[in-house]
């Protein structure tokens, strides 16, 4: 790790001082009225580390989520009931996320570096999805800490030590959200291509990196195994297939909203489901298994064109829908949601959400931080010309961790999303400031 330059240490102590004011503002905006936090998938949450406290992660545990985030309520329930707590703690972490952007930054330059930590200390996602209880705060510092440790791997003597630590946290980032089961693949293909010259040492540094992935994840895995007789991670993929994938793709062409369609899809899917025997309903893990493929049959029943459309617009929702979507949520705002827009194509439906919406403050809000995301994201564009250009190997891979994201997400799209990538999109942010910096210094001189 490089050491910090002295005169970057008042820097670093403004850029935290920001994000502080920042994030007390918008906490002070919801304290001491915990009602929103207690709202849809929050409560869940805190039903289940209430289920620890009883009964620890048995069967009353259920299947549908994964352990990470409701263990971590449950260390802050020990401590106090106020929901505020986890809210104080997760804000901290996001704190300390900007102390790792701004280490991941110094790997290439001091400027990148800075740029890097004042571009982090107004990620207005990070201080937004802070104040919710839901997996996205820590999911967001996990991340962080793994894309630093794969930096250091590449930019220094590749350390089996980093293979290993990046290893278990994306076993905890898999067992905080099971979107994270598929990259530990992307990370293989990195580590070879990395060692592309010395095959010996990139499969050493894949195996141990894979054995600590499996050591994490392996004590739930057994656990659903001993309860439910199933390895399952959980059974949540037939219901995201079902209830957010389908319904994404079917809206595209008809004129119906996203609501409309997920009714159809979960009707459809309950009468298929009607026809299995009672002794199969018992078994959640054999549910989801039924329900992927039924679901990946009806998937690919659509043609291709659409899907691809429904998957290209899902991947722009994601990168250029702006943080007040998720402002509004934790503000509870009242205004049509794009769930219940309805229009002939994605298009229409998109205008109609934005221009008939019945707070038009929230449209104007919306507009402005589309704008602010667009100028951003060609910031970044720049920053992607020039990362790759000097750091191919590491730019390229950086790419294909966005585009894993955006994959697996499919066609519904939210900023919260684009939480796990965030640090990259900062870091080409910096390289993109740097590089417009240097343009003009030239037209200067």
């Amino acid at each position: 790790m490089k050491r910090i330059p002295e005169s970057h240490w008042k820097y670093i102590y403004i850029a935290l001082t920001i994000n502080l004011v920042l994030r007390v503002i918008l906490f002070f905006a919801v304290y001491p009225d915990d009602k929103v936090l207690r709202m849809e998938d929050q409560h869940e949450y805190i039903t289940l580390a209430e289920t620890i406290a009883k009964s620890g992660f048995d069967e009353n545990f259920g299947t549908g989520r994964t352990p990470f985030y409701p263990l971590f309520l449950f260390i802050c329930f020990k401590f106090t009931n106020s929901l505020f707590f986890p809210i104080i703690i997760q804000h901290l972490t996001g704190m300390f996320s900007i102390i790792l952007c701004y280490l991941s930054g110094l790997f290439f330059s001091e400027r990148i570096a800075l740029a890097a930590l004042f571009w982090s200390a107004f990620s207005f996602n990070s201080i937004i999805l802070s104040n919710y209880i839901l997996t996205d705060a820590l999911y967001y510092l996990t991340f962080c800490m793994i894309f630093m440790l794969t930096i250091r791997y590449s930019a220094q003597d590749s350390r089996l030590s980093d293979a290993a630590l990046s290893g278990i946290l994306i076993g905890v980032s898999i067992l905080n959200r099971p979107v994270s089961i598929y990259l530990p693949i992307c990370f293989v293909f990195f580590f070879f291509a990395r060692h592309r010259k010395n095959f010996r040492k990139a499969f050493f540094h894949s195996s141990i990196f894979l054995l600590s992935v499996i050591l994490l994840v392996l004590p739930w895995l057994a656990r659903n195994k001993q309860i439910y007789g199933s390895y399952a991670l959980t059974n949540f993929g037939h219901y995201q297939l079902i209830s957010w994938i389908i319904p994404g793709v079917m809206m595209g062409s008809q004129n119906i909203s996203y609501l409309e369609a997920q009714k159809i899809s979960s009707e459809e899917w309950e009468k298929e489901k009607s026809n299995l025997s009672s002794e199969i309903k018992k078994n959640p893990f054999e549910i989801d298994r039924i329900g992927k493929t039924y679901a990946l049959k009806k998937l690919w029943s659509f043609p291709l064109k659409r899907l691809i459309i429904a998957w290209t617009w899902g991947a722009a929702r994601n990168m250029f829908t702006p943080e007040v979507i998720e402002l509004s949520h934790l503000m509870n705002w009242k205004w049509s949601r794009f769930a219940q827009a309805k229009g002939e194509n994605y298009f229409e439906k998109s205008w109609n959400f934005l221009f008939k919406n019945e707070n038009s403050w929230y449209s104007v809000f919306f507009c402005l931080g589309c704008i602010y995301v667009l100028l951003l994201r060609i910031i970044q564009l720049f920053g992607i010309l020039t990362m790759t250009k000097q750091h191919p190997l590491l730019s390229v891979f950086f790419l294909i961790s966005i585009a894993y994201f955006l994959v697996l997400m499919g066609p519904y799209g939210s900023p919260k999303y684009r939480l796990p990538f965030e640090l990259l999109l900062i870091l080409y942010s910096a390289f993109g400031t740097e590089r417009l910096m240097s343009y003009y210094k030239k037209t200067l001189t």
